[in-house]
């Protein structure tokens, strides 16, 4: 008879009648309340009781069952209705011959003569559920929460165990079709079974984060795990292939399986040496995710270290690793950087600094700071891609934990990482705000000025990612400079003090201005900037904060005095002033970051976007040509109209670059 998975856990009081059809929300039911709450099942340590056996729910039905016909039997129904209403119930039962014969002289009938139901689509496939591991069941179910996660959408634990159901019996299918073909024929089953693989590390990942969740890593559940993995490739579909036509297919598919190899044995070593569930999980993650990777060969070497930065590891990290996207990197040890760069950054071969002038230097081109490799393992990516090599790599360089780089593998982990981002942040069109904080941190520098300190090989690629680093920041420094400059040139009479990084008035000719500049020097101490944040408040706010310093009194000729040198704050062009400064506000603050991080990096950026921000409009520096670095500035329709196609132009409603 087929049975539920409601039977399998609950016993016989949980089992539909056999005639009756088995509906979906049992079918969840059933695989939760054998599974879930995930977390809680793994968070008990404690070894799983033994399940009844299906002779134990049979007798327990019996009993129940027959103890109900004689009650009904006793108030007088027929045995024609109690055969309509138990024969099919002891029809699925298995009875021996003394409880046959009670069935008999209870219901006046052969129970088996009622027809049993066949097993339905349904039960097929809740059984092959049924046949994994719990930790494989789990990771499936994990994986349906995630990816409903990941599409905004907010299921129970109920609707995740059915799709787990539905996806495992598609997967079961299309994995048996590969695996037959893949014996038969090892290319025409390829493409599946690498698919296969696939989902293999994915479920394993999953089933991690589920005892992670839990706190409760379980060897057993690991030893099932590849138990399973050992099964399927001892299939020739998952064996090297005679002949050399399917040799690079043969090598992608190798690849797959040593990370999945090498991620259980770590899994074991990781275990004998006691590390936390976090860096357990988290090496599994990194390596099924990309064993070759840098990260990989750093959490497989060392426990330790990978337990510090499961520590420190940022959720943008966490949710990367997580993932089914494997992110584009570049191993470090493998590129061949120009030596000409040591020369530029002023590094000797050794790694030492060259003597003489230690300043800051001119950054080199972008493409002789990036080797060649580097721009082929980046040429396939679109935006989505892009945005998420960057939320991983800079969630390494975050993650790695201080004063940590004492070992090759976590040098090159980091500049894997750091190459990786930098040349990520010479490709963008927009400033990052994020990803550039993120490479420029305090933390950041401090790691590579160590690496600097170090000398010899940790010198040499000091100097290489200083060199990489400064053409991120020019970049990204010339395309901020671009709408901070667009934005400021709006607004008349208004630059930047390249000294205190302050918004100052430029224009010293036209008497509101000269008023404005009075006002700024007598109340706010020379500070423009301070008076402009308060906007077409700052005179009220003025007047009340002079009066309670007792600086000016009402009905006193210190208030008139107020009033009168505070009139221009009245006017129509400071109102109108006052509403741009939200348009600008952060530039200064924005530029300071560049300049400062230029320092720390000991690299020269060249002329500054705020060289261009400070000079007057009513000067005739740097006619705008047109171009992206020299966009036009129309200030009307009219002069909008004289822009011709394909000329860049500054938006003075909003600021932005555009192109005609």
């Amino acid at each position: 008879m087929p049975f539920t998975l409601d039977q399998n856990v609950s016993g016989a009081a949980a089992a539909p009648q056999p005639v009756a059809q088995v509906s979906n929300t049992s079918i969840a039911a059933g695989v939760v309340g054998s599974l879930l709450d995930v977390g809680a099942s793994f968070a008990s340590a404690q070894t799983t009781p033994a399940k009844a056996t299906q002779s134990d729910r049979d007798s327990a039905t019996f009993k129940t069952e027959l103890r109900n016909a004689q009650q009904d039997k006793s108030k007088g129904m027929s045995t024609e209705d109690l055969a309509l209403k138990y024969g099919s119930v002891f029809a699925t039962l298995s009875m021996n011959d003394e409880e046959k014969a009670l069935v008999i002289q209870t219901i006046g009938t052969d129970p088996y003569i009622v027809p049993k139901q066949a097993p339905s689509l349904v039960d097929i496939k809740i059984d092959q559920f049924n046949q994994n591991s719990a930790a494989f069941q789990a990771g499936y179910i994990q994986q349906e929460l995630e990816k409903a996660k990941a599409n905004g959408e907010t299921i129970s634990n109920e609707v995740a165990a059915q799709r787990a159901v539905e996806t495992y019996s598609a997967f079961q299918v299309a994995t048996n079709a590969g695996t037959l073909q893949g014996n038969i024929d090892w290319n025409t089953g390829y493409d599946q079974n690498i698919k296969t693989l696939d989902s293999f590390t994915a479920t394993v990942s999953a089933a991690l984060r589920v005892e992670q969740a839990g706190g409760n890593f379980d060897i057993r559940s690991l030893q099932q795990m590849r138990d399973a993995f050992v099964l399927l490739k001892s299939q020739p579909a998952f064996q090297k292939p005679a002949g050399q036509e399917a040799q690079e297919r043969w090598e992608i598919m190798k690849g797959r399986l040593d990370a999945i190899d090498a991620t259980f044995e770590a899994l074991q070593d990781y275990d004998m040496k006691g590390a936390t569930e976090a860096a357990t999980t988290l090496m599994a993650q990194i390596a099924l995710k990309d064993g070759s990777s840098p990260l990989a060969a750093l959490a497989f070497k060392d426990p330790r270290f990978m337990s510090q930065i499961a520590a420190n590891a940022t959720d943008d990290l966490k949710a990367a690793i997580a993932s089914d996207y494997t992110p584009e990197t570049v191993d470090y040890k493998s590129l061949n950087p120009d030596p000409v760069v040591l020369e530029l950054m002023g590094v000797s071969p050794s790694g030492a600094a060259l003597s003489g002038d230690n300043g800051a230097v001119p950054v080199p081109p972008a493409d002789v700071v990036f080797p060649p490799e580097v721009a082929a393992a980046f040429s396939e990516r679109n935006l989505v891609r892009q945005a998420r090599s960057m939320t991983y790599h800079s969630g390494v360089i975050q993650s790695l934990p201080k004063n940590g780089l004492t070992t090759p593998e976590a040098v090159n982990a980091y500049a894997s990482s750091v190459t990786s981002l930098s040349y990520s942040l010479t490709q963008n069109d927009q400033q990052s705000t994020k990803y550039m904080d993120s490479l420029f941190s305090n933390n950041n520098l401090n790691s590579l000025a160590a690496l600097e300190a170090a000398g010899g090989e940790s010198g040499r690629i000091a100097a290489n990612l200083r060199a990489q680093m400064g053409a991120a920041l020019q970049h990204n420094q010339a395309l901020f400079g671009r709408i901070a400059a667009g934005r400021v040139q709006t607004i008349p009479g208004i630059g930047i003090d390249k000294e205190t990084g302050k918004f100052v008035l430029t224009n010293t000719d036209d008497p509101v201005f000269q008023q404005l500049a009075a006002v700024a020097s007598t109340y706010y101490g020379g500070d423009f900037e301070a008076m402009w944040k308060e906007g077409a408040s700052a005179r009220t706010l003025l007047k009340n904060r002079l009066a309670s310093q007792g600086k000016i009194q009402f009905d006193t000729q210190s208030y008139s005095d107020f009033e009168a040198a505070t009139e221009v704050l009245n006017s129509a062009l400071w109102r109108g002033m006052s509403r741009r400064y939200s348009q600008v506000a952060g530039i200064p603050a924005r530029l300071k970051f560049f300049k400062d991080s230029a320092s720390k990096l000991k690299v020269d950026l060249g002329e500054g976007p705020d060289e261009a921000i400070t000079v007057s409009e009513t000067t005739n520096a740097g006619i705008p040509s047109g171009t992206k670095d020299s966009p036009l500035l129309p200030k009307n329709a009219e002069a909008f109209s004289l822009v011709n196609v394909g000329e860049y132009y500054i938006d003075p409603a909003d600021g932005m670059l555009y192109v005609k």
